[in-house]
């Protein structure tokens, strides 16, 4: 083989060239390269490896070893560090006594009672106070305030049930029971503590409320008013009937209807004096049509065979769902 004679000085300047390759991998370094551990070729120490959340620590005899990551604040779950009477929940700190986290110290559940306010007591879920129109009948936390107060055997309060006293049916409403009543009978008083008197007034002959409570007969005509007669207000004097001066009508006392000027007035109806003639009057006002009754409560004429407000009475009202015929509440 030939020899070139151009390799020979191509060698001796490859050779004079400084840094010329050597096998130093000393000069080398590993640290830089995250996760490894391992050692260079010639068993020098390497970098350690990142460990989780850590910070790299040197490995020795060419083996990295991975530096521990730091442990987070408050332990297990990653919540936050809390006080003795605190404890975590949701991420963040709570009293121990807060119903609305549970009470003591374990678990996050809200204190849950029927119809209740909440609170707690010696560490235990308690109840606070009853919402409106309910209460704890029965001392038992189990079902919360369990009894409802608009209930006829508990109107208003535990264990007040609604009278049955001259009573057809009855519901009750703010604490009270409102009564349908039987023929001649009125709820006028409706108590909201105490016993229920259910329908306590007769108002076929009470002169304050007759056919109806509050229709006041001692309002109508003169000398002391009207009487009550089988639920209607009439006089039972002469002197019952002349309002204003020099009026002069009569009483009929078995029909309870005043006379004036020689006609007789309406039931409730007294005389007055009109352009110098004795009137039949209602209330001092004009007179009622055929038909009709003078009324105090509500004032005015009405017609009591028909009217759903005044059926059978003044002021006596059809429960809802019945309307008025003949004077009487029917469906």
């Amino acid at each position: 083989m030939t020899a070139r004679p151009w390799a020979a000085g191509v060698v001796a300047v490859l050779l004079a060239l400084p840094g010329a390759c050597t096998n130093d991998y000393s000069e080398f370094t590993f640290a830089d390269i995250p996760g490894t551990g391992g050692s260079p070729p010639d068993g020098s120490s390497g970098s350690g490896g990142l460990g989780s959340g850590g910070v790299p620590t040197g490995g020795s005899g060419g083996a990295g070893t991975g530096g521990a990551g730091a442990a987070a604040t408050g332990g297990a779950g990653g919540g936050p560090a809390c006080s003795g009477d605190q404890k975590s929940c949701a991420g963040q700190c709570v009293s121990t006594s807060d119903p609305a986290f549970g009470c003591g110290s374990a678990g996050c559940d809200p204190c849950v009672i029927a119809n209740a306010g909440t609170q707690c007591a010696s560490g235990q879920c308690a109840l606070s106070t009853c919402n409106t129109d309910f209460d704890d009948c029965n001392s038992t936390l189990a079902d919360g305030c369990e009894q409802s107060l608009l209930a006829v055997g508990h109107c208003g309060a535990c264990n007040r049930p609604c009278s049955p006293s001259n009573s057809v049916a009855a519901v009750c409403e703010a604490s009270a029971c409102k009564h349908r009543c039987t023929a001649g009978f009125g709820d006028c008083t409706q108590p909201t503590s105490g016993p229920d008197d259910g329908c306590e007034t007769d108002v076929a002959s009470t002169k304050a409320s007759c056919g109806s409570c509050g229709n006041d007969c001692g309002a109508q005509g003169a000398a002391g008013g009207f009487q009550c007669s089988a639920g209607v207000c009439g006089c039972s004097a002469t002197n019952q009937c002349n309002v204003g001066g020099g009026v002069s009508g009569s009483c009929d006392t078995t029909t309870g209807l005043c006379s004036c000027g020689g006609s007789t007035c309406r039931p409730g109806e007294h005389c007055g004096k009109v352009q110098g003639n004795d009137v039949c009057r209602c209330n001092a006002q004009t007179p009622c049509g055929s038909g009709q009754t003078c009324c105090q409560t509500p004032s005015g004429c009405r017609d009591l065979q028909s009217d759903d407000g005044n059926c059978g009475a003044c002021g006596k009202v059809c429960p809802q769902g019945l309307s008025c015929k003949a004077g009487s509440c029917e469906a």
